[in-house]
């Protein structure tokens, strides 16, 4: 009974986002209890205590599959000169309302971003925007 209200009052404390895993770790930390996740998750399924943990994101399919391109680099990553070869990479980033793109092209000789486009679709409007920016 003793454990069921420490854990109750854990994810209480936590504003019911603590899992199992952090239930264990401060138990064991602040009260020297040692407890495994796997009992930690079965008494708070029990009690009904369920994390409101953010799920992961989740990738869109494609309906269809892209081109292939031949692999002109070869890992030569070391051009001779500025602007020979640029490379590229869109990554997603977490704000407040959602998720936002972001597009960034490097020049592989100085190391350095050349351009880039944020939005909140990652389509071919965003790297065309960066590719833009960059030339």
């Amino acid at each position: 009974m003793r454990l069921k209200t420490l854990i109750r009052q854990i994810f209480n404390d936590s504003k019911q986002s603590a899992g199992a895993r952090t239930v264990v770790a401060i138990l064991a930390n602040k009260h020297e209890i040692t407890l495994t996740r796997y009992l930690a998750s079965k008494l708070m399924s029990q009690m009904g205590l369920v994390s409101c943990q953010i799920k992961s994101h989740k990738y869109k399919h494609a309906d269809e599959e892209h081109k292939a391109y031949d692999n002109l680099l070869d890992r030569s990553f070391r051009p001779a000169a500025p602007n020979q070869i640029w490379t590229g990479d869109v990554t997603y980033v977490r704000i407040k309302g959602g998720w936002c793109y972001l597009a960034v092209v490097i020049d592989l000789f100085a190391r350095c971003v050349v351009g880039f486009s944020i939005s909140d679709s990652p389509d071919s409007f965003l790297t065309a925007s960066a590719l833009q920016m960059a030339y």
